[in-house]
């Protein structure tokens, strides 16, 4: 499955969950989500799994395009969370 279509499939939901809520609350859940993620990847490397993360991708060169492409995903989430919140 590609990416692109995933983002497509996961706003697709998104937006058919925020349908339901008043337009004065969606972006606020748009930047509590977003609070969320950022939060998450901050305690990923607070508790030093990075070190694992980095010990892999040495050892495997293999794991580089993978990391890249799930990096990529978390921007494009992040970026179209943004975008729905009108921040950008």
């Amino acid at each position: 499955m590609e990416p692109v279509n995933s983002l497509d499939q996961l706003f697709g939901y998104y937006d058919k969950f925020l349908a339901n809520v008043p337009v004065q609350y969606q972006a606020l859940i748009s930047i509590a989500l977003i609070a969320f993620l950022i939060w998450n990847i901050y305690a990923i490397i607070k508790n030093g799994h990075w070190l694992l993360i980095a010990l892999l991708v040495v050892a495997l060169p293999g794991t580089w395009p993978a990391l890249r492409m799930i990096g990529n995903f978390l921007w494009a989430i992040i970026k179209g969370l943004l975008m729905r919140a009108s921040l950008i």
